[in-house]
């Protein structure tokens, strides 16, 4: 991707190191029998009282739940098979420890290409369904999971990952409780990136990241107070954090995790310093339920002065299609991180905001706790463009489904606010936790911001 010559400071574009979606390179790992049609051989594992498996199970499938503490039945389906004949029927009478697990041998698979493995189930009982990909033996490694709830009816279970291995892997199928489930029509085959239209403007709605450690901004390890907000200010009128990296080996700052198109290019980019220039940190798009990282990482050295930093390159498939920005300070130095953005494709970098103002509330009481018959103090930040008329819209939801609104504040025009609220105890039931929310609106009452939240929890004194 080529540097956009208006931003100042280092551009790093990462070669494309997740090759997603590249079927045409990739060996197709071969199902065995994913119609489940005859014939089947028989299985029996007698250890009563702990495990009783029995049955017979389509060939090229085998059971591997004899390690467990379960009672299961397998037979042949013949009535209303999704394709073909047959189906498998799974009948779980007990699980006690481990689960029930049906599996083929180990397929290959090619690091960096995606997969999209998928089976058929329907189920009288409701039983969750577990579609797992796992390294055959020790230390039994996930490569990718997700859990379904198919209906009575024959329902799609269709899990898209990318391979972060080269090597074998097993396709498993596990029930998730008792009762009966019916299988048909598994498969794998690499997988193209899902067609649909792209995600337009910053993906990071939070990211002048106002407040700090606020709207899910939040911090791996070391001291909460190793990370600093620093509201805007005549000199300098974008918000920003500095983490010391004197305070903790290797602070890392997490952004709140967003859904993405998994699959394509996706370029992030943000602005930076550092005291002393030239700290290491090291920047990633990481999957926000596990290890899995998007375009490799980069280490950056920023300078002195403001500089925007870029990092592009495709995003693999995970659970959730979730993923979050990872900050990491790896050097005693004081760093600072402004204007966060993630957008779909190769660009923009230069600094979009995905709402016109940002808001946050920080809870004053260390983690948000306050003794009964005591207000809660907050701190309401925000910073973007105000307009002139605004106002602020405050609310505080409790436990109990109550909705309390607050006086609404009007905003002096210009680039940012920060003020107390105090939030008084109730009459009735004042312990709890309590969600405070805040969002900026126009002259016309239209919502201009974000929804910043706080939470509180008021606690009886010991």
């Amino acid at each position: 991707m080529a540097r956009d010559p208006m931003v100042a400071g280092l551009a790093v574009t990462m070669a494309l190191l997740v090759l997603v979606g590249r079927a045409q390179s990739a060996q197709e790992p071969t199902i065995t029998n994913g119609g489940f049609e005859r014939p089947y051989h028989d299985v029996g594992v007698d250890n009563r009282p702990l495990t009783h498996i029995t049955g017979r199970i389509a060939d090229g499938w085998r059971d591997n739940s004899a390690w467990a503490q379960v009672f299961v039945e397998y037979d042949e389906g013949r009535v209303d098979a999704h394709g073909g004949r047959s189906c498998q029927r799974i009948t779980c009478r007990k699980i006690a420890t481990g689960a029930v697990q049906l599996t083929q041998s180990a397929l290959t698979l090619q690091e960096g290409v995606a997969y999209r493995a998928k089976v058929f189930a329907r189920t009288p009982d409701g039983l969750p369904l577990r579609v797992q990909i796992r390294h055959p033996g020790p230390p039994y490694a996930t490569y990718a999971e997700r859990r379904f709830v198919p209906g009575p009816q024959w329902t799609p279970c269709q899990l898209t990952f990318t391979s972060p291995i080269s090597g074998p892997a097993l396709f498993m199928l596990i029930p998730g409780d008792l009762g009966t489930i019916y299988l048909d029509d598994a498969s794998m085959e690499p997988a193209d990136a899902e067609a649909g239209p792209p995600k337009e403007g910053n993906l990071l709605v939070t990211g002048r990241i106002v407040g700090g450690l606020a709207n899910g901004w939040a911090p791996s390890e070391g001291p909460l107070d190793a990370f600093q907000y620093v509201p805007p200010s005549a000199q300098d009128p974008d918000p920003h954090v500095v983490i010391d990296g004197s305070r903790g080996s290797r602070l890392s700052l997490y952004s709140p995790p967003v859904v993405v198109n998994c699959g394509r290019t996706h370029t992030l980019s943000m602005d930076m310093k550092s005291d002393p220039p030239g700290a290491k940190v090291w920047v990633t798009v990481r999957d926000a339920r596990g290890d899995r990282t998007g375009p490799g990482g980069v280490v950056i050295r920023p300078g002195a002065d403001w500089g925007r930093h870029t990092l592009s390159g495709e995003l693999p498939f995970v659970q959730a299609d979730a993923f979050a920005v990872r900050i990491n300070v790896l050097e005693p130095a004081r760093v600072y991180v402004r204007n966060v953005q993630l957008v779909e494709g190769d660009g923009p970098v230069n600094f979009q905001p995905a709402v016109p103002v940002e808001v946050a509330v920080v809870p004053r009481a260390p983690n948000g706790l306050v003794f009964d018959g005591k207000s809660a103090a907050l701190t309401v930040y925000g910073a973007g463009a105000i307009p002139e008329a605004a106002r602020l819209k405050l609310t505080v939801h409790d436990l109990y489904g109550r909705v309390t609104r607050l006086p609404e504040r009007l905003l002096s025009p210009g680039n940012s606010l920060e003020f107390t609220v105090e939030v008084q105890p109730a009459a009735e039931r004042p312990l709890g936790m309590y969600r405070i929310e805040a969002e900026v609106l126009d002259a016309a009452g239209r919502s201009i911001s974000n929804v910043g939240q706080g939470l509180v929890a008021r606690v009886a004194r010991p």
